[in-house]
This record gives C-alpha cells, structure tokens and sequence, in this order.
C-alpha cells in the first residue's frame, strides 16, 4: 500500500480519494473509510493555508454535543453573513451537511443540500458533485443539466480544460446539450 508518507510532498488527487474513500466505506465502514481519508487529505508538510477555496474532503456529521445552541448561532450567524471567513465557514457547513446526507444514503437530503448550496455559493464543483448524485441514481437528464452548469461556469472562469473534460459525459448522457455548450464555447456568440 502507498502512503502519503511514501510519496513526500504528494497529495492524491479529490476525485480519487473520494473513490477510495467510497470503497473503503463499503469494505471497512463509513467512520473508518472517513476517518482514513481526512487523514490521507491532509497536507503532508504544515504550510499556511493560502488556498481560499474549500478542499474536497468526505463528510462527516456532526457530534449532538458539537451542536450549537441557538443562542449562540444568532452572533455566528451574523458574522458568517458579512465576513469572508463565516462565508467560507457557511459553505464548509453546507457542503458537509449535503456530503453527511450522501454518505447516509438519504439522497434526497444530498440533492436539496447541494441545490442550497449552489443557490448561496455557485460553484462548478458543486455542479459537478450533484451532478454525480444523479448520475449515480439513475437520473441522467438532471446529471447532465448539472454537468452542463459545471462547464459553463469553468469556462466562464478560463478554465476550458476542464470544461472540455466534461464534454464526452455531456454527449453521452444529453447530445443536444453538449452541442449546445460547443455552441456556446464558439468565438462568433456574444459573451456575457
């Protein structure tokens, strides 16, 4: 087995430690598989946070006891509406309670978490992660919709490479769509 250990200065790649991590849930269980990812996604030298976006890792619920109390979340809410760190901590929180559901298996809860999500925070990952939700549950049509939203946003951002990585899923699973974002990605067409 490699070891982050193993391979100084390496980190493994999000999309294939979440399929390790799925594997691993399945063959050892989710706390454990949990437990063993979060350790593999940590850096492997300490350097200052410099990233501004949120890393992918699995979730995992919170504790009753790590629960806040109501009173206490009035003061958090504020400062998560108007400081850029509680924004990042209001997606950290929404991003692992629709993770949490995922890895629960309540599917719906996932779907309506990461809809909230993307309506606070619009993102292509988020796309990109419902998108595999309905993939996944055999619904192709909303997969591909989510897919298309990744794509235009990533190429809205510069990122074509990774817009053009989502083509061959596109045109599979909605032709018409994956022509309609060619379509979109041609010089001739106005830009927003």
């Amino acid at each position: 087995m490699i070891s982050r250990q193993s391979l100084p200065g390496h980190r493994m790649p999000a999309t294939l430690l979440v399929r390790i991590t799925l594997l691993l849930s399945v063959t050892i269980g989710a706390s454990a598989a949990t437990a063993l990812a979060a350790e593999s996604a940590k850096p492997a030298a300490k350097k200052p946070d410099t990233q501004t976006s949120t890393t992918t890792r699995p979730a995992h619920p919170a504790k009753k006891s790590e629960v806040p109390k109501k009173a206490e979340t009035s003061s958090k809410t504020a400062l998560a509406k108007t400081s850029p760190q509680g924004q990042k901590d209001t997606v950290d929180k929404l991003v692992e309670q629709a993770r949490a559901a995922y890895w629960h298996g309540d599917i719906p809860a996932a779907i309506a978490g990461y809809q909230k999500l993307i309506k606070k925070h619009p993102q292509p990952r988020w796309y990109g992660e419902l998108g595999n939700i309905y993939l996944q549950v055999g619904r192709p049509r909303e997969a591909a919709q989510n897919y298309y939203h990744a794509a235009r946003a990533l190429m809205a951002a510069g990122r074509l490479l990774e817009a053009g990585a989502l083509l061959p899923t596109l045109q599979r699973l909605d032709p018409p769509l994956a022509a309609k974002l060619l379509a979109s990605e041609s010089p001739h067409k106005e830009t927003h």
